[in-house]
């Protein structure tokens, strides 16, 4: 079996982002934010193997605005960080990542 480090960084972050609920109280957000991020960096991991590098850029951005959101929920980020940080993350890298998307599915028609 081939080791990644992708592999070994959700190995490590599912059982922290586990015990980080526990801590904090598994309220609806802190359980739907913990999914997101676990969910961003199973895709992370598999969207490295597409050879895309505007779409891992755009996904990298997009984790660092999902990553960013999770990590408000334990310690206090400075609002002009939330602002100007966080939040355009997450759709600058949504965007890139969609058009990626779509570029790629384009050249996949064309192909055919």
């Amino acid at each position: 079996m081939k080791h990644s480090l992708g592999k070994y960084l959700l190995v490590l972050f599912i059982p922290a982002s586990i015990v980080l609920l526990v801590i904090s109280g598994a309220d609806f957000e802190n359980v739907y934010e913990n999914i997101l991020l676990i969910v961003t960096l199973v895709g992370l991991v598999y969207i490295r193997r597409l050879k895309s590098k505007p779409l891992l850029i755009g996904w990298c951005i997009f984790t660092l605005g999902v990553t960013l959101d999770f990590l408000d929920q334990f310690i206090k980020i400075p609002d002009f960080l939330e602002l100007y940080l966080e939040e355009p993350a997450l759709v600058i890298g949504l965007a890139i990542a969609v058009y990626s998307f779509y570029q790629m599915a384009k050249k996949q028609k064309v192909h055919t």
